[in-house]
């Protein structure tokens, strides 16, 4: 009887399912250094659905040394996906001022924009995501006056009437200190 129901259990299908194939997608929103670094030659390609890069996946997840290893081998730092949204503006809507600064480095552009109008700075306003807004100053202190291309209004007026607006550090205002959720570092603000 022991054959039989051995038998019987492979024919009905309880043999383990083929093992599946690597996945870069997976691998980079899990920060799985080796399994990302074992398929570069797949760096480039999009999913399926969404459009997503491993590079947007991995900062999404805050995963900075996948990050870097993608940058490193030239992944496209400006690629969206389907929404829109690029590398910079998912590090910039969670507030990770490392890959902010990373993803600048690298040639982002902080005034790509999404069919919405909004790009990475405003975004991180409007997320409430100072520290991550402060990286973008520190790297074009011009962006202080930039406009939302929608509505034409400064990103300042839009977001935290509590202190705002936002400037560079070196711009000599009255500074004073804060810190958000998504990173332990104060930046510098000032309020008029």
């Amino acid at each position: 009887m022991a054959t039989a129901t051995s038998s019987t259990s492979a024919a009905d299908g309880d043999a383990p399912p083929p093992k599946a194939e690597p996945d870069i997608f997976a691998a980079a929103l899990q920060g799985d250094l080796a399994t990302v670094r074992s398929l570069m030659d797949r760096r480039d390609e999009r999913m399926p659905s969404g459009g997503y890069s491993a590079l947007g996946l991995a900062v999404s997840a805050g995963h900075t040394e996948i990050a870097r290893l993608l940058l490193r081998e030239g992944v496209s730092v400006d690629a969206a996906d389907d929404e829109g949204n690029t590398a910079l503006m998912h590090a910039a809507m969670h507030g990770y001022r490392v890959l902010v600064d990373l993803l600048l480095l690298h040639g982002a552009s902080p005034l790509k924009t999404r069919a919405d109008g909004e790009c990475a700075h405003t975004l991180a306003a409007l997320y409430g995501r100072p520290a991550a807004l402060g990286a973008f100053f520190r790297h074009d202190s011009t962006l202080v006056e930039a406009r939302n291309p929608t509505t034409q209004i400064s990103i300042f007026q839009t977001s935290w009437p509590s202190i705002l607006p936002y400037f560079h550090p070196q711009l000599g205002m009255t500074e004073c200190a804060i810190s958000d959720q998504a990173d332990t570092e104060c930046l510098m603000l000032a309020r008029e």
